[in-house]
């Protein structure tokens, strides 16, 4: 996998980077997300490949998708600037956010196959 596949997004997903952030969700309160950070000509972007160490952002379980204070410090304290995934595994869904100094705001994704 490589770049952002021709877009401008802040997260590319690896092939089976959903997967095991839904089955990591089941199973614990919160983890890191794995991969690494890269830039093109459009600037910084990150890779997520997995969970595991907390080397691009973190991924929350939670009751709906909102990211909450408490959330967007422990990935601040953890990566500085990184990806914020709230997982809401009953409901099948999640939202992506990006955790920077000024807080955090919905991040563009895509999904490399």
């Amino acid at each position: 996998m490589a770049g952002r596949l021709g877009t401008c997004v802040d997260v590319v997903f690896g092939p089976n980077a959903f997967a095991a952030i839904f089955d990591a969700a089941g199973r614990a309160a919160k983890g890191g997300l794995t991969g690494k950070v890269d830039a093109d000509g459009k600037g910084i972007f990150r890779i997520v490949e997995g969970c595991g160490k907390a080397e691009v952002g973190m991924f929350f379980p939670s009751e709906g998708t909102e990211a909450t204070d408490e959330m967007v410090s422990a990935v601040r304290y953890e990566c500085g600037t990184g990806v914020l995934i709230v997982v809401d595994e009953p409901a099948g869904e999640l939202a992506v956010y990006m955790v920077d100094d000024n807080g955090h705001r919905l991040a563009s994704a895509v999904q490399s196959e």
